[in-house]
């Protein structure tokens, strides 16, 4: 029997569940093969996306150790185009090693599937329907990257600053045999450095440890079946209450509360854009769509229009319709066309104003 609690109600020794990915459905993917899937978890690990030459065409290029020319290898033989070069050609030459593939439209998948920027990378939800075998080349890619096997222990562990990736890793483990441990850890005020060179980024780390699960009868602690879907079970050793101190997003603006009326809830003021920006960067990539069925006064719209997303919007009042629009055009000083007729929306708004009215 399962009980819920809430999560102010955990003790120590009640259990959390994880959902373990079902049985493998059909591959969203089929023209990829195993080794271009251990490249991306590779990217996702030690990659970067940079340009070259003229034009916005973004590469993936992968940050490695001189020692590690049998990764060199393994992306060389996926781009027969990709190249390789010491980051300090102009200056003493380093351990370190960048091989570049000029596959502009691997470079954009990676980002659609992976992010860019270290603290960013994530895992797009698509992945996780790969087969078995494709998310193993996945996870072990990025355990090539930026994982590690202490010769005499019997588990894996890397790190990164992601906070997303993290929490992806974790999952993506646990659907492939392994058990995942997460930690974090706050660096200290004082970063120090290598050398001469100081750390400039201050950023929590999440610290990753895999553990090979061992075949195990189902049943067992470790798993249970709820309403059909298996789950890992994992206890509750410590609780810690921590003091939260970032930020906390209020959606209401003072003087202008929302209200529920007799025919529903009634728009009550334009959101900030700053607002509906900082969520739409948070969860999406410049270039995606974003969905918002409640048009309201359009600021969905207008942060779509500043940070390189396309808006799809839905409202159900005609007078807010005609708000979305105004707002926008006086936002970017562009003039909105109807789909279909080609008319601008002054043109509509004239013609509208000059037919007859049905009167009762």
């Amino acid at each position: 029997m399962v009980d819920w609690v809430r999560a102010d109600a955990v003790q120590r020794g009640d259990y959390t569940m994880s959902p373990i990915l079902g049985a493998d459905a059909s591959d969203p993917f089929p023209e990829r093969d195993e080794e271009y899937w251990f490249l991306f978890g590779l990217y996702l690990a030690q990659g970067s996306l940079q340009k070259a030459g003229h034009g916005d065409n973004r590469y993936p290029s992968f940050h490695l150790h001189k020692r590690r020319q049998d990764l060199v290898a393994r992306i060389q033989h996926q781009w027969s185009s990709a190249s390789e070069y010491d980051p300090n050609d102009y200056g003493e030459l380093s351990q370190g090693l960048t091989v570049m593939a000029f596959d502009p439209a691997a470079g954009a998948e990676f980002e659609r599937l992976g992010g860019r920027l270290s603290h960013a990378k994530r895992i797009a939800p698509v992945v996780f329907k790969l087969p078995h075998a494709k998310r193993l080349a996945v996870f072990q890619g990025w355990l090539n990257g930026d994982g590690c096997r202490v010769h005499d222990r019997s588990y894996w562990q890397g790190n990164t600053v992601s906070h997303d990736l993290a929490a992806h890793l974790c999952l993506l483990a646990e659907s492939v045999g392994y058990r995942a441990n997460l930690y974090a850890y706050d660096p200290p005020e004082e970063l120090g450095g290598i050398g001469e060179r100081a750390f400039k980024t201050r950023r929590r780390v999440y610290n990753l440890y895999f553990y090979e699960r061992r075949e195990h009868k189902r049943g067992s602690p470790l798993r249970i079946e709820h309403e059909g879907r298996e789950y890992v079970l994992r206890g509750v050793k410590r609780i810690e209450r921590v003091p939260y101190s970032g930020d906390v997003w209020n959606l209401s603006v003072e003087g202008h509360p929302s209200f529920q009326t007799a025919v529903g809830l009634s728009h009550n003021t334009e959101k900030p854009v700053e607002l509906a920006t900082r969520a739409i960067t948070y969860s999406s990539q410049r270039g995606e769509n974003v969905l918002d069925l409640f048009g309201g006064s359009g600021s969905t719209l207008i942060s779509c229009e500043e940070v390189g997303r396309s808006a799809y919007l839905m409202e159900l009042d005609p007078a807010y319709c005609d708000v979305i629009v105004q707002r926008w055009q006086n936002r970017t000083g562009k003039a909105a066309v109807l789909d279909g007729s080609g008319e601008t929306f002054a043109e509509r708004a004239a013609a509208t104003s000059q037919e007859p009215q049905e009167t009762t």
